[in-house]
């Protein structure tokens, strides 16, 4: 629940709005000592074409 708002900011506002229908989504996490890493990252539009 605490990478919820995150993964659906990817989706909602990058993903979505790809005109091509092909959007990409990878959350990797992982230990790193004795933090738990969580990486989100997607192939969205970006937040200049957003706004542009």
């Amino acid at each position: 629940m605490l990478i919820q708002p995150y993964v659906e900011n990817a989706i909602w506002h990058g993903i979505l709005h790809k005109t091509d229908g092909k959007g990409e989504l990878n959350i990797n996490t992982y230990k790193d000592g004795v933090s738990i890493v969580v990486e989100i990252k997607d192939n969205g539009i970006g937040r200049e074409k957003l706004t542009n």
